[in-house]
């Protein structure tokens, strides 16, 4: 239900309580409804100590100690001794990056309007390109984590942006967009830049 937006507010850090006290206790398959889960609840730290883990159930496991150069059906032969070695299922990396970590979603069909709000961790550094309908989404980040987060984007033509950066459990709203502080407005742990149009632009947070 987290993962559909179908919590009610009061009950989400019940929720997100339980999930980690599980971990990765689902299928390769369940993991993309739990990092969606956890991106949507803004449990990056958590998220992320997922996606690098090298435990038993891990894409880490999949390559460095089975062997796969694509990811399982299972986590282990030990789970399901007939899996497949090729198999898209697998693959949440591939949505969770770009969608969780990096934080790139449509806001209106095509791309038109995009928010991006980066949910790093303790993650100090990372770059994406992302492909749309409209050309390329450039996101990159440095993060210190909290203390400073500075983040660069690259817009293609024809699109506008939301960003949402980690306020840093700061009151003040101030970023410095493309050199200049601007005033953003904070909502839970991010604050918030409107109307950003295409082209390169710069963000800090301190």
């Amino acid at each position: 239900r987290l993962a559909f937006a179908l919590v009610p507010e009061p009950y989400i850090p019940n929720v997100v309580a339980f999930l980690k006290a599980k971990g990765m206790a689902c299928s390769v398959y369940g993991s993309q409804f739990l990092m969606e889960a956890l991106y949507n609840a803004h449990e990056g730290d958590y998220a992320l100590s997922l996606l690098t883990s090298t435990s038993e159930r891990s894409w880490a496991h999949m390559v460095y100690d089975v062997g796969t150069t694509i990811s399982l059906e299972a986590w282990d032969d030990r789970f399901k001794p007939n899996q497949d070695w090729n198999h898209a299922w697998g693959a949440v990396p591939a949505s969770a990056i770009p969608l969780g970590l990096m934080g790139v979603h449509p806001l209106k069909p095509g791309f038109e309007e995009i928010l991006i709000q980066p949910q790093p961790g303790a993650l100090t550094f990372a770059e994406l390109t992302l492909p749309t309908i409209r050309g390329p989404v450039m996101v990159r980040f440095n993060n210190d984590p909290g203390k400073a987060f500075h983040l660069e984007i690259n817009l293609p033509a024809n699109t506008t942006a939301r960003i949402a950066l980690p306020d840093l459990n700061r009151a003040d709203p101030t970023v410095i967009v493309d050199g200049a502080p601007v005033f953003g407005h904070k909502e839970g742990s991010f604050v918030y830049i409107e109307g950003i149009g295409s082209g390169h632009h710069t963000f800090v947070r301190n």
